[in-house]
């Protein structure tokens, strides 16, 4: 996904604004509007507004021209393409968006050599000094890009004629659940065990990336559930980096 947005309101110069972002979607498709030129992503204009897309998300573009915050790993643009535009990344960061700002328009994609074109490539001093000393950026919404900032995980930026400060979109998913132990439990096992479904779609056996760990290992417990242990299958593999631990006997455990 790559695309752009004028503040002012004004149309975008299709030589000065558009040239390096048809450039580096190349044939993929487009949807241009007076202040709005989206590419690289799925795609839709109805008269609810406009939408885009890179990643899985349940409900995808209708969830998304409908107001709704979908579920699964994305990006996505959502706006009425005249007014205000919306960038979201889903809670996860399974997917990546970044922004520039250069004049009156907002440059953003889903990858940040897309925008190196733009800005430049000049490195950004204080966030180097932070991921060589941690190994990645841990404050802030910067990158080691001078003039690029990364729309952090879970969150949105809100494009109209100023580009809003950074929010948590689903400040819900932070608030404790409040009841009874053991009726919590029963309520995660249940979502879990639907989420399991609706990602694994009709095709049998179903395929369980397994580590050994709690995570993948609760999803494989919800697989069997839902289809029965003869129905999946579980995959495993080994790291070549030495320094990670071989879990393969942890996933050997689970399974038997």
């Amino acid at each position: 996904m790559i695309g752009a947005w004028s503040l002012s309101g004004g149309p975008l110069d299709p030589e000065r604004d558009l040239r390096a972002l048809r450039a580096a979607t190349g044939p993929a498709p487009a949807l241009e509007t007076r202040r709005l030129w989206l590419g690289g992503a799925r795609v839709s204009q109805d008269r609810r507004g406009v939408a885009g897309l890179v990643g899985f998300a349940v409900g995808g573009l209708e969830a998304l021209l409908a107001g709704e915050t979908p579920e699964g790993s994305y990006v996505a643009v959502r706006g009425d393409g005249q007014e205000r535009l919306t960038l979201l990344r889903c809670p996860s960061g399974g997917e990546r968006l970044y922004l520039a700002r250069l004049g009156e328009v907002v440059y953003f994609a889903s990858s940040v050599r897309s925008l190196l074109p733009l800005v430049g490539r000049r490195l950004n001093g204080a966030v180097l000094d932070e991921v060589l000393l941690n190994g990645r950026v841990l404050l802030g919404s910067g990158t080691l890009h001078e003039g690029i900032d990364e729309v952090l995980a879970g969150h949105q930026v809100e494009l109209g004629e100023t580009v809003a400060p950074q929010t948590f979109s689903q400040p819900e998913i932070l608030r404790s659940p409040v009841g009874s132990l053991s009726e919590l439990a029963r309520g995660c096992r249940d979502r879990l065990t639907e989420a399991v479904v609706r990602a694994a779609g009709a095709q049998r056996p179903v395929a369980v990336a397994l580590s050994g760990g709690i995570d993948s290992s609760a999803v494989a417990a919800a697989a069997v559930d839902a289809f029965g242990a003869d129905q999946v299958e579980a995959l495993t593999y080994e790291f070549h980096d030495p320094t990670h631990g071989t879990e393969v006997d942890y996933a050997r455990q689970v399974c038997q």
